[in-house]
């Protein structure tokens, strides 16, 4: 089963030569002027697949949940990937897959937890979490 070493939430992300370039990464806080909101989120992910879950699609789910747990993706993200084996690669071997999820027009309607999980086979791979807060006014 793969498994997974980065799951970052970030300000922006790709990935360059096989290498994930992350800018404003590991954030937990969003802080924002009103509520409800609709945005984007960048999350910088690296797969480690074993060789024997090589050569072959690999589908994984991406789900944000809010505090009580409710879904708040409609459809969830659905990324796929699919890993070859080199020939050069030693039987056996894992290998690090980088990628990046753009999930856009997201709709936050109120403040509280919220969690971004990334399953495979029904399996939870990987959370990352952040609390959205709104900025309180002066005055």
């Amino acid at each position: 089963m793969p498994r997974v070493d980065c799951f970052l939430l970030a300000d922006a992300a790709q990935v360059v030569g096989g290498k994930l370039y992350i800018l404003g990464g590991g954030w937990e806080r969003l802080t924002v002027p009103e509520l409800p909101l609709t945005r984007g989120f960048e999350i910088a992910v690296r797969v480690i697949v074993p060789w024997i879950e090589t050569n072959r699609p690999l589908q994984f789910t991406v789900q944000l949940e809010n505090e009580d747990g409710v879904p708040l993706l409609d459809p969830p993200a659905r990324p796929v990937v699919t890993v070859g084996r080199p020939v050069h690669l030693r039987e056996g071997s894992e290998q690090g897959v980088p990628f990046v999820l753009k999930i856009s027009n997201v709709e936050l309607k109120e403040t509280g937890r919220h969690v971004f999980t990334l399953r495979y086979e029904d399996e939870v791979l990987a959370r990352t979490a952040f609390d959205v807060l709104v900025k309180q006014r002066k005055g």
